[in-house]
């Protein structure tokens, strides 16, 4: 059973490794932010990306585009100032309503004073 077992395993994990080549990588989508703690894909077709900066800005990615300059929400002046790099506090995410595209209602989690 043991025997049978591993030249199971031994198949299946050869298998595996010949047929799951996929190539796997990163790309830089935007440059100067400050702390991006979360990337909310456009709940429309319009294939944008919503950045959440933890110092209290939400920025927009377009394929066209890119980041655009104007941000998306700025909530800098009603967030807890950060003290460093490494703060557990501040604008955390941001979720969109199931019927944004109707309703244009989305929510977002920050640390108030």
């Amino acid at each position: 059973m043991k025997i049978r077992s591993f030249f199971f395993l031994t198949c299946l994990f050869i298998s595996l490794s010949t047929f799951s080549q996929e190539q796997v990588g990163s790309k830089l989508i935007a440059e100067n932010l400050v702390s991006p703690v979360a990337l909310v894909e456009s709940p429309d077709e319009s294939k944008r990306y919503f950045i959440v900066d933890q110092v209290g800005v939400i920025r927009i990615h377009t394929p066209e585009s890119g980041l655009l300059q104007e941000p998306f929400l700025d909530l800098r002046d009603k967030i807890v100032p950060l003290k460093d790099a490494h703060e557990e506090r501040g604008l955390l995410g941001l979720a969109f309503h199931p019927n944004y595209a109707q309703n244009g209602r989305f929510f977002v989690y920050y640390s108030a004073p």
